[in-house]
């Protein structure tokens, strides 16, 4: 019988190199004023703390009044947006592991558990990242250093023909932007 283990980080005892972030970013803070403004119509964002190592951030967008169809196209009116961060430490007592590989190892098993193992790729964003989007809703996962991120959202809209999505490219569209600004704003 052959057992295998997998190990992440420095051999021979080695010890790790420090991890980038030490503590979670506030989630509300990740994205900018002006991308809600765009793509959720300004809605405050509303903070969660699961524990000291996760945060959240949701925005909602529901006008009090379904709008008028437009006579082409599809006019806005449910969107919502939500980041959650998560903080990956090193375990105490194991200078050899450090909190990036923990991170990539929880990252790559939540995509391969999700599917998405050679799916959805995205360049260009952290140090790793993938997304699925469809005609109403969309997901972005990424990775920067001990640090992974989710964002959703959802995307609704009213045309001559009733109550529909905002299209994927608009869905994917406003993920990307906000992605964009949270993944800048953890460069900092």
């Amino acid at each position: 019988m052959l057992i295998t283990v997998s190990l992440h980080g420095s051999c021979a005892g080695e010890k790790a190199a420090p991890d980038p972030f030490t503590a979670i970013p506030d989630a509300c803070e990740l994205v900018s004023p002006q991308t809600t403004q765009e793509i959720v119509g300004g809605a405050p964002g509303e903070g969660r703390s699961a524990n000291s190592k996760s945060k959240s951030c949701q925005w909602q967008y529901r006008p009090d009044k379904i709008p008028d169809p437009p006579v082409q196209g599809v006019a806005p009116y449910r969107q919502g947006l939500s980041v959650s961060v998560f903080l990956h430490e090193k375990p105490s007592g194991q200078d050899e592991l450090s909190g990036v590989a923990l991170a990539q190892d929880v990252f790559s098993r939540e995509r391969n558990n999700k599917g998405m193992a050679d799916k959805g790729t995205i360049g260009g964003l952290g140090d790793e990242a993938y997304g699925s989007f469809d005609d109403r809703n969309g997901t972005i996962n990424f990775r920067t250093g001990n640090v992974t991120v989710e964002l959703r959202y959802e995307g609704n809209g009213i045309s001559q023909q009733g109550t529909t999505g905002l299209g994927r490219d608009a869905i994917q569209a406003a993920l990307t932007t906000a992605s964009n600004d949270v993944n800048q704003h953890l460069q900092k």
